[in-house]
């Protein structure tokens, strides 16, 4: 109006009570319906009690588990008690989801579920090089045929009645791989895609690929892979984050559009999110180990760290070593002092702990024997390339192992950047 670039009249309709005036508020509740049962494939892990948990709080009355190991959980296990006293009875079907015949009984058990969360999980790690059928199929049948399985029933028990949503469980190793799981990764990029066929045929479907999650379920309780994983820099998650996701894509479940966007040449769905796709240090930190962290796909990562700026204290440890690198070319009595020796050996010994998967934090000890703390020929192999690519200076693997000590490879380092200093003269 201010502009005056409209023509004709402007009608103007004030509420008769304007002390009250609508909202809508920026975040919609889940309220699920107390008067269906919801089906929750798996859910008698530590993750899947911690989500049937949530469900209760918000509003689930009546939760039907189907697991293999739904017959060893008794009517007086606590996790069970504790759902009655939030008032939710619980039916427990002890089955194989890809088993189409148990998939039915626990359907009809459920009377007509008016949603479905599909958490099987089955893990059978092992090189894909070494790994068997019967140890590939362990892993891909209950997401694969399992969903099938679901999807099918659900169609042929009741084909009249809509779910409000279906959700599958995936992870992120479908979107970036994880070392000895192709079987595993293979069945949750299945789920991934069997959203997309769901939204085509006009029936609900949602999912999430899940991360590391480092207070609840499978890798909570195992503290060798998780203390491994943060090793790597892999960011880990804790419980909030997961269900705030999964409460995202429950309310997107909905049949939507799924395109290629042209102008971004990506896919784009509202229905899928992934979760813990982070690193806890720069990705181009020598110590970063993450698993995508070579993807060309996180080559956008890369151009938004750069944008932002320094992140942690490892991007200030690179900065030391190159102001060191660019110094000495022209102070050669800085190179030969011993605190040049130091300042290597620490770089070196860092780098070398980010390999063998140590924690960052841990003191460096320069004189611990390098046979000690598990160095071979691959890592070997790894630490004079990073000397190469960082230090720039041709170190073998034979000096390597050799070496008594991280002290010995700063000295080793030291010689040969006063030799290639020295050549130049």
């Amino acid at each position: 109006m201010q502009r005056g670039q409209h023509t004709g009249k402007i009608v103007i309709a004030m509420p008769e009570n304007s002390t009250e005036l609508p909202a809508e508020p920026s975040r919609q509740e889940l309220v699920l319906r107390q008067d269906r049962a919801y089906l929750f494939v798996g859910g008698l892990g530590g993750l899947g009690r911690s989500i049937a948990t949530w469900l209760v709080e918000h509003g689930a009355r009546h939760l039907v588990f189907m697991a293999r190991s739904a017959v060893n959980i008794p009517d007086d296990d606590p996790f069970v008690q504790e759902l009655a006293v939030l008032g939710c009875t619980t039916t427990r079907i002890s089955g194989d989801v890809s088993k189409h015949e148990d998939v039915l009984r626990a359907i009809r058990a459920s009377g007509k579920p008016v949603g479905v969360l599909q958490a099987s999980m089955v893990l059978r790690d092992k090189s894909f090089l070494d790994m068997k059928w019967d140890e590939w199929q362990a892993a891909v049948q209950p997401k694969v045929q399992g969903t099938w399985n679901l999807h099918r029933a659900l169609l042929s028990e009741q084909p009249e009645e809509s779910l409000d949503f279906f959700f599958l469980f995936s992870s992120a190793g479908a979107m970036s791989g994880q070392w000895g799981q192709a079987n595993y990764n293979a069945g949750n990029t299945f789920l991934d895609a069997f959203v997309a066929y769901r939204h085509s045929l006009g029936l609900p479907a949602s999912t999430v690929n899940i991360g590391v999650i480092q207070d609840i379920g499978y890798v909570s309780q195992n503290s060798e892979i998780l203390g491994s994983l943060r090793s790597t820099a892999q960011y880990l998650m804790r419980e909030p984050e997961l269900l705030e996701s999964i409460e995202l894509m429950l309310h997107r479940s909905s049949p939507t559009e799924s395109v290629a966007d042209q102008t971004l040449s990506r896919y784009v769905t509202r229905s899928q999110i992934g979760i813990g796709m982070r690193s806890t240090l720069p990705i181009d930190a020598s110590n970063n180990r993450t698993i995508w962290r070579k993807d060309p796909r996180m080559l956008v990562y890369r151009n938004v760290e750069g944008q932002s700026g320094p992140v942690s204290s490892s991007t200030g440890s690179d900065q030391v070593l190159t102001h060191f690198l660019s110094e000495i070319g022209s102070n050669m009595t800085m190179l030969k002092a011993p605190e040049s020796v130091e300042l290597l050996a620490g770089e070196i010994g860092r780098t070398l702990f980010g390999f063998l998967m140590r924690a960052e934090a841990e003191k460096i000890d320069f004189d611990v024997p390098l046979a000690s703390v598990g160095i071979d020929s691959l890592i070997s192999v790894e630490l004079r390339n990073w000397i190469r690519r960082k230090i720039g200076v041709e170190v073998t693997v034979l000096e390597i192992v050799r070496a008594d000590s991280v002290r010995d490879l700063g000295v080793v380092a030291q010689k040969k950047l006063v030799e290639k200093y020295e050549s130049r003269m």
